[in-house]
């Protein structure tokens, strides 16, 4: 499987746990650099940025979220996702207050010459 795709469908997997504050995924990937070094992260490394709570969240999701199976699912959906380390990720989001991680979406992005609304 070629990088970028495991990065996407990791990035995916990342993004679609609740229950993780979205500034906390943004930290983690500051820290680790990539999604998939994130998820080699320790345990120990991870409590450093994320609650009790949360860490509770990240091992439930580790052990009930299939990344290759939510990803097989949005694409027999037809659903599209793009994270805030592509390029075609909406520049126009990135800075702002509470930046999503990342955006799953049906059909095509907004073409990044025009004006959005």
């Amino acid at each position: 499987m070629q990088k970028n795709i495991e990065e996407k469908i990791n990035a995916s997997w990342l993004h679609a746990m609740y229950g993780v504050k979205r500034q906390k995924k943004h930290e983690l990937l500051a820290y680790a650099g990539t999604v998939s070094e994130i998820l080699t992260l320790s345990k120990e490394q991870l409590k450093q940025f994320l609650s009790e709570k949360e860490m509770e969240r990240w091992e439930w999701h580790e052990q009930h979220a299939n990344r290759y199976q939510m990803w097989e699912w949005l694409c027999e959906k037809k659903i599209g996702f793009t994270y805030c380390e592509e390029a075609e990720f909406p520049q126009k989001m990135i800075g702002m207050p509470d930046m999503p991680f990342g955006l799953y979406y049906k059909g095509k992005l907004p073409d990044k010459t025009k004006p959005a609304v």
